[in-house]
């Protein structure tokens, strides 16, 4: 097992707006395994926000760094 930072990318729609977002630290066999487990961390009504097989949060895309989750939006 090895340990991952998990963020999500930012992003601008429709008038609203956000930074990259720094979920924490997370265990996992892979990267995949380490986004699951932050996932898993959010209330089960939440978890409907996201896509195992295009790994995003609602749309955003997961990285496992600051500089590449910053890339697009900030």
């Amino acid at each position: 097992m090895k340990i991952y930072a998990v963020w999500t990318e930012g992003y601008i729609v429709t008038g609203q707006s956000s930074d990259a977002t720094f979920w924490g630290l997370f265990e996992g066999s892979t990267f995949e395994d380490a986004v699951q487990s932050a996932v898993n961390s959010m209330p089960e009504e939440e978890w409907k926000s996201f896509d195992p097989q295009t790994l995003t949060w609602w749309g955003c895309k997961f990285y496992d760094n600051e500089i590449d989750a910053r890339k697009n939006f900030g």
